[in-house]
């Protein structure tokens, strides 16, 4: 069994936290995504994609687990996909038809200029 890692795990139970999902629920949900996890490595699927969820879901159903029991997994994985897309998320966005340039403007941040959207210099590519 995949043991979670300890950042994700943080992250998740974080998650849990600001989230609804009252507090006496935490361990499944977090035996949920333990479980996914596990699925997904074992069956090689991509643990970021929905298609997973969906053959996890009816994993759950071959195995005779309740309909109570799938919505409560497929609302912690469902958690753990919000996780994701947060992290994914620039914290910066750039127009992509700008070009970028290094600016003698600003100041550099450890030895290295910072970008600025604008000017010619160093076009994106």
């Amino acid at each position: 069994m995949i043991i979670i890692p300890p950042d994700l795990l943080t992250r998740f139970e974080s998650i849990l936290t600001k989230g609804s999902v009252p507090i006496q629920l935490h361990n499944y949900y977090k035996k949920w995504l333990r479980f996914y996890l596990d699925f997904c490595h074992k069956y090689i699927h991509p643990d970021e994609k929905e298609e997973s969820l969906r053959r996890f879901i009816k994993k759950l159903q071959e195995k005779n687990q309740t309909a109570e029991q799938q919505k409560q997994a497929a609302d912690a994985i469902s958690l753990y996909f919000k996780l994701l897309k947060e992290e994914t998320v620039p914290k910066v966005l750039i127009n992509p038809s700008t070009p970028l340039s290094v600016s003698p403007d600003l100041p550099a941040v450890s030895g290295h200029p910072l970008i600025s959207e604008g000017s010619a210099m160093c076009e994106r590519r």
